[in-house]
Order: C-alpha cells, then sequence, then structure tokens
C-alpha cells in the first residue's frame, strides 16, 4: 500500500475543516490538538474508552506523516493528494500543539504500559529535546522554529512551556525543561 498517497486518507485520518474550507486529504497538527483533546474529553465523559483509542490512533497517524524523522519537530500539515507538507513549516504554534495532545495523552494512557503510549512518550521526549535546542536566548520560542530571524511567538512559547511544565509534573522531562518552561 502506498501510505503517502490517498489509501493512507482513507485510513481515517480526521481532516481540518474550517468554516469556509474542509481541506479534504489533508492532515494539520491543529486538528490533532483541537479535535483530539476535544474527543478524549467527551470520552471521558460519556465513559466512551474507544474515542481514547481514536484519539491514540489519530496521533500516531499524524506523527507517521507531520513529525521531522531528521529534528523531531513537527511540520504544519500533510497534503494526501498533492504529496507535500505545505511549506515545509516547523511551526512553533504547531509543535507547542503536538506536545500538549502527547503530554495530556500521556497522562491518561501512561498506567497502561501500552505499546502507543510508550511509542506517544519517546517521541515527545525526541521533540522536547529537539524544541530545548530552539529556544531563544530569552526564554521564547520562534514562529518557525528553525528561522531564528522569524518572529519570536508568545503562543507557541506558552504552549510549548506547559508542555514542558506538565511533561516534568508527570516525571517524564527532567529539570532542564521545567527551567525552559519558566524561562
Amino acid at each position: 500500500m502506498d501510505l503517502a498517497g490517498p489509501a493512507a486518507y482513507r485510513n481515517g485520518g480526521f481532516a481540518h475543516t474550517t468554516a469556509t474550507r474542509n481541506n479534504e486529504g489533508q492532515l494539520w497538527v491543529d486538528t490533532l490538538f483541537m479535535s483530539g483533546l476535544f474527543h478524549v474529553k467527551a470520552g471521558q465523559l460519556l465513559n466512551k474508552s474507544t474515542y481514547c483509542e481514536d484519539v491514540i490512533y489519530q496521533f500516531l497517524l499524524h506523527t507517521q506523516f507531520l513529525s521531522d524523522p531528521v529534528s523531531g519537530l513537527w511540520r504544519h500539515g500533510w497534503h494526501f493528494t498533492e504529496k507535500h507538507h505545505f511549506a515545509g513549516a516547523l511551526w512553533g504554534r504547531g509543535n507547542g500543539w503536538a506536545a500538549i495532545t502527547a503530554v495530556e495523552l500521556l497522562e491518561l494512557t501512561r498506567a497502561s504500559h501500552s505499546a502507543s503510549s510508550r511509542f506517544i512518550e519517546q517521541n515527545f521526549l525526541r521533540q522536547s529535546e529537539a524544541l530545548l535546542s530552539a529556544q531563544a536566548e530569552n526564554g521564547m520560542w520562534h514562529t518557525l522554529l528553525n528561522d531564528p530571524h522569524s518572529y519570536q511567538e508568545l503562543s507557541a512559547t506558552a504552549a510549548i512551556s506547559y508542555a514542558f511544565l506538565k511533561g516534568y509534573r508527570l516525571g517524564i522531562l527532567d529539570s532542564r525543561f521545567a527551567d525552559a518552561g519558566v524561562g
């Protein structure tokens, strides 16, 4: 099976839908955060464990297509039909959303010691190391993590800091990340 073609999209990836566009055939890191965490919370409220399982699947699928295998950072999206990562941007805010989604899922799934939890944790650790290296001297992150000339973004900084501090509180990350999260 061609995992980079339309067949992979039919494997159940959440498409990013906005008020004006469906964006069919596209995976966005935005959706993983915005729909995924809502889906988990709804599953808890409705006592539907399959909802959490579905979001874990979404995380794994999004990781496959959005996580850069070289750096560990996340790209904004993937277009199955056109087979590209949009501009290939390693977007600060999107990386914050991916990191928050990972740490929230880990809080919910670590007790199960499942293979998917271990995968999410390893991905989060790898991404966190890359994010730590990309942090500016003043403690903020740039909107494009691999471009120190792009503007520094408060929302990216807040999201990444949240993920670092929660990861530290859960015992996943060491004190370097707690320091970076308040830095």
